[in-house]
């Protein structure tokens, strides 16, 4: 993989345009007029209930985050639970190869990390020897899958345990 500067300059000026918010009210506008006449496939929206579910995210945010400074849901953000930098870890791991390995190694953790992420139930927890502490949910998941990963289970190269491969997954 070869990525021009000016490209990954590009793809970075797409990725801050994607999350700026003015960009996110101009999609949610456009399909406003859907959602009020009902023509959203997998959307129908009850727009009398708005104010309460407003109020009630409201409320939420507040509580969770009263100076507003809320981060980023993501996987990656998965991975730091617990106040541990586990893609600290994989960037040490992975010190001797190129830059576009790293970034395919990272690329797999965060698929095969999102696609074991089936729902493991209510009772499920996964103790991360890390931050010595109990996680659920998608938390859970992520920290099992980057567990995983980083011992090489997904890989068959030993020289190169932190990818994933076909033959790994089979195994």
């Amino acid at each position: 993989m070869n990525i021009q500067k000016g490209e990954t300059y590009r793809n970075r000026l797409l990725l801050d345009f994607l999350r700026a918010p003015e960009s996110i009210r101009s999609s949610c506008n456009n399909l406003l007029p859907y959602a009020q006449n009902n023509k959203l496939k997998h959307f129908k929206c009850n727009f009398e209930n708005l104010p309460i579910a407003a109020d009630y995210v409201n409320k939420i945010i507040l509580r969770l985050y009263p100076t507003l400074e809320i981060p980023y849901h993501s996987r990656w953000r998965h991975f730091e639970v617990g106040g541990v930098d586990r893609l600290a870890l994989l960037r040490a791991q992975n010190l001797t190869v190129s830059p576009e390995e790293r970034l395919k190694s990272a690329i797999e953790l965060v698929i095969i990390s999102v696609l074991l992420d089936a729902g493991a139930g209510a009772k499920w927890r996964y103790k991360d020897h890390l931050a010595k502490q109990d996680f659920s949910s998608s938390e859970g998941l992520a920290l099992a899958s980057f567990n995983l990963f980083m011992q090489g289970v997904f890989s068959s190269n030993r020289k190169n345990h932190c990818q994933v491969d076909a033959i790994g997954l089979q195994k």
